[in-house]
């Protein structure tokens, strides 16, 4: 890939902005990190669910080399080890190597599948890295992010359950098929659009609870990196302001909504 080394490293070891550039990668959150090694837990999409695991990764920049184990594997009874490579050509490009070793007791045609859906998933990442290397520079004039926040008169479980049970995009937004997500209460809600519209390539967001001496203030914060120009459509410009006037919208509505039953629900 038409990337230096230090880049495509990089952006391998940094697992919180994986679910920028890979489509499937839902969320990503470290147990521990040192030094060299860090403990990873995992949720990204396989079929129609969002599915969770743990990995143990090993980093060594100077040897341009991480390994990794994923301690809660995703198939039951396999267990499943492999490394990252990253080599620099003669013509000053890198070149990615995943390698995956598992090892499970299920009969040969499972297993076979098990090999098969690595390959596929490692295809797959291995072209969305490609693709977030090579344009490292245009991602980033092309990503917008909109914070919004609002304290309410609650309790932080109250707060919670009322957030979890709104939904995240409104009506007016283009293609409302609802996001899938991630709990992790009683602090922390994780979106991201499988489906985007025409107008993005990948959409995200989170909800953050904090107590504070007056409430529980509810700070939103999504993340959009717009799709490319078209020839004839409108500019990187005219798409980001439209995009977050939308978000604002939106985010200012669900903070509304919860507001308003919270303070229903008070009244009975």
């Amino acid at each position: 890939m038409a990337a230096d080394q230090r880049t495509v490293f990089g952006l391998v070891a940094d697992v919180e902005s994986w679910p920028r550039f890979h489509p499937p990668a839902v969320h990503a959150r470290y147990l521990d990190r040192g030094p060299g090694a860090d403990t990873v837990r995992h949720w990204s999409m396989a079929s129609a669910s969002v599915r969770q695991w743990d990995a143990r990764r090993e980093l060594d920049p100077d040897r341009s080399r991480i390994s990794f184990e994923n301690l809660a594997p995703v198939e039951a009874r396999t267990r499943v080890t492999g490394e990252w490579e990253f080599h620099r050509t003669a013509t000053g490009e890198t070149r990615a190597l995943m390698r995956h070793d598992y090892r499970t007791v299920e009969p040969e045609p499972v297993a076979e599948e098990i090999g098969e859906r690595m390959r596929t998933n490692s295809r797959r990442y291995l072209e969305t890295l490609k693709y977030a290397a090579e344009n490292k520079a245009s991602l980033r004039s092309r990503s917008l992010t909109v914070v919004r926040a609002r304290t309410l008169d609650t309790e932080l479980d109250r707060a919670y359950a009322h957030l979890v049970g709104t939904p995240i995009l409104s009506d007016h937004l283009p293609d409302t098929a609802e996001p899938v997500r991630v709990l992790l209460p009683p602090r922390l809600v994780v979106h991201k659009r499988i489906s985007c519209p025409e107008d993005r390539v990948t959409h995200l967001g989170r909800y953050q609870l904090t107590e504070t001496g007056d409430g529980v203030r509810i700070t939103s914060r999504d993340t959009v990196i717009l799709a490319p120009r078209t020839t004839g459509g409108p500019s990187i410009a005219e798409s980001r302001e439209r995009v977050r006037a939308e978000l604002i919208a939106d985010r200012e509505q669900n903070l509304s909504t919860v507001e308003h039953q919270l303070k229903e629900q008070s009244r009975v």
